[in-house]
């Protein structure tokens, strides 16, 4: 996908850690660790506001070998989800380049924020959050359904995103650097707060081996709901996230019931 942005290429410099040029803007960059079991490596992440677009660009890019590999991971996994669902915020095509060469990247594009960041502003109703959260979980369902799971679903990953044709807002998944095929096995090597799943708990902390299944998103994804709507949360929608949320992950029975819950609840905003 192309970006509206006029921003052709961005050339990066590592020494003083800042991109060079973007339409005369220097772009301040922050570090950012990811553990592995022998080393760290090294991402660089930005963030700005283009005020020609009224947009959000976020950058992730990374310079040592290994910091490549996940990224081109990232990539990759990133593509398959967003053809696979239109509520995958899409990825956009803007080279990076360092000292002449082409670096891969991880570049998206929103205008809004993310839910976490929405509702805590209190200027969004619960129906228009319901709807978001809906989005969300419909993007999870079709992802499933691909053959993947995203493994770090949280508010923060979730975008609010303005439809720039409808106006309507929109939930849109990101950061798909830790999403997994679906039978995966593997030993979980980060948190993700009080949204992780129980079974996802025992296999960090033991270092044990976990199968992915869509069941660790369904917990996410009820927490999540849980989270943002706080006491609207009842009836129907609390039935689904309650079973949702259960211990055993054979019991929790999915997307359907959230998505058909959040739906009935958000259609007051239409």
């Amino acid at each position: 996908m192309k970006s509206n942005t006029p921003v052709e290429e961005i050339d990066l410099s590592t020494e003083h850690c800042r991109i060079g040029r973007l339409q005369n803007i220097e772009i301040p960059l922050y570090w950012c660790y990811k553990d592995t079991e022998t080393r760290h490596n090294k991402h660089y992440i930005a963030t700005w506001w283009n005020e020609k677009t009224e947009k959000h660009i976020f950058i992730k890019v990374a310079f040592d070998d290994i910091g490549k590999h996940l990224v081109q991971r990232e990539q990759e996994l990133h593509r398959k989800a967003q053809q696979a669902s239109t509520h995958v915020l899409p990825l956009v095509d803007i080279p990076l380049w360092y000292e002449g060469r082409p670096l891969p990247c991880v570049v998206t594009e929103y205008h809004g924020s993310d839910l976490s960041h929405a509702a805590a502003k209190g200027e969004l109703g619960p129906q228009i959050l319901a709807s978001i959260l809906a989005d969300a979980a419909q993007g999870l369902k079709d992802l499933h359904y691909a053959g993947m799971i995203h493994t770090d679903v949280k508010p923060h990953n979730i975008i609010v995103a303005k439809n720039s044709d409808t106006e309507r807002l929109e939930g849109k998944l990101i950061d798909f650097e830790p999403a997994q095929e679906i039978g995966t096995k593997r030993v979980p090597n980060f948190y993700t707060d009080d949204y992780e799943s129980p079974e996802r708990t025992r296999a960090r902390l033991n270092r044990l081996q976990l199968t992915s299944r869509p069941a660790e998103d369904a917990y996410s994804l009820a927490y999540s709901v849980q989270e943002i709507l706080k006491d609207e949360v009842r009836g129907g929608l609390k039935g689904a996230v309650t079973l949702n949320l259960h211990e055993n992950p054979k019991k929790r029975p999915g997307m359907d019931p959230l998505i058909h819950e959040l739906r009935n609840f958000g259609q007051a905003r239409f």
